[in-house]
C-alpha cells in the first residue's frame, strides 16, 4: 500500500514547534550567495503543510533561522528578527499543467534553454553546475524546443533525498522541485533575471526514491515586472504529487539574491 504524504485541502497553518529552527545549507542555494526559494517553502511544507509562502528577503545561508507565529501568518526570521520569509493559508487555485510520459518529458528536457544561458547556474533545483548526487538537476524544456507552450523535465529523485529509515521522498523536496519549472516557463530564453517572490501549493501524495517522475511548467501571464506561472509533479503513474501557482519577479542581475 503506498504511504502518503497529502495535506487537507485549503489547509489552516498548524501550531509551529516551540523554538523550531533551520539552518539552510549551502548546498541549498539558489544562486551563489542565498537560498534557493522553492526549498524555503519546502520547510514551511514539513512544518505547516500546505500553503502560501512569500519571500520578503534573500534567504541566508548557514545560519540559524527562527519558524514563528504571528496572528494568522507563520514568519521564518534571522535570529535580529529581520523576517525572510512568511506562510499563510492558501493553495492554487488554477488547474496544474497536464502531464505528458516520461519520455516525452526526458525529450523536451533536452530543449532546456538553460544549458546555454543560465541566470543562477550553481541553483539547487535546475542549476548547470551542479551534479545529480548533489541537486535535483531538473531542467525544463519545451516540446520541439517550441518558443511557447508548456515546459517538461523528467526526475529520479535519489536515495539522498529520502526520508530517514524509508523511501520516501522528504517533503521540501517535492516543493522545490515545483519552483524552477514555472521560472522558466517565465523566463524562456529573455536575457533577464528572475526570483520566486511567492508560491502556493498543495501535497497530494508522495514519491518514492527511484521513481520516474515528471515535472511540469506553464506560463500564465505578466503585468509589469510580475509573471505568472503554474508547475505541477507527477509520479510514474501519472497520478499528481503536488503543484503550485507562483509570481516571479524580474530584477537586474546584482540583485539576483534568492533563486
Amino acid at each position: 500500500m503506498r504511504t502518503s504524504l497529502a495535506t487537507p485541502k485549503n489547509p489552516h497553518p498548524r501550531a509551529v514547534s516551540p523554538g523550531r529552527t533551520w539552518t539552510v545549507d549551502r548546498r541549498f542555494r539558489g544562486p551563489a550567495a542565498s537560498a534557493n526559494g522553492g526549498y524555503v517553502a519546502g520547510l514551511f511544507a514539513e512544518e505547516i503543510g500546505g500553503c502560501e509562502v512569500t519571500l520578503v528577503a534573500p534567504p541566508p545561508l548557514d545560519v540559524p533561522l527562527h519558524m514563528t507565529r504571528g496572528g494568522d501568518r507563520v514568519v521564518l526570521e534571522t535570529s535580529c528578527g529581520a523576517a525572510v520569509a512568511y506562510a499563510t493559508a492558501g493553495e492554487p487555485t488554477a488547474p496544474p499543467p497536464a502531464p505528458v510520459s516520461f519520455e516525452r518529458a526526458s525529450a523536451a528536457s533536452a530543449h532546456f534553454v538553460g544549458h546555454a544561458r543560465h541566470p543562477l547556474p550553481e541553483c539547487f533545483v535546475c542549476g548547470t553546475r551542479r551534479e545529480a548526487a548533489d541537486a535535483l538537476t531538473i531542467f525544463s524544456g519545451r516540446e520541439g524546443g517550441a518558443d511557447v507552450g508548456p515546459l517538461y523535465a523528467p526526475w529520479i529523485p535519489g536515495r539522498g533525498l529520502a526520508l530517514p529509515f524509508c523511501d520516501l521522498v522528504a517533503t521540501r523536496y517535492l516543493v522545490a522541485a515545483l519552483d524552477c519549472p514555472g521560472g522558466w516557463a517565465c523566463l524562456g530564453s529573455r536575457p533577464v533575471t528572475m526570483l520566486l517572490g511567492r508560491m502556493a501549493f498543495r501535497i497530494v501524495d508522495a514519491v518514492h526514491v527511484g521513481e520516474r517522475c515528471v515535472v511540469a511548467g506553464a506560463f500564465q501571464g505578466r503585468d509589469g515586472r510580475k509573471n505568472r506561472a503554474l508547475s505541477a509533479l507527477y509520479g510514474e503513474d501519472g497520478r499528481l504529487v503536488a503543484h503550485s501557482q507562483q509570481t516571479w519577479i524580474e530584477v537586474a542581475p546584482k540583485r539576483a539574491d534568492h533563486a
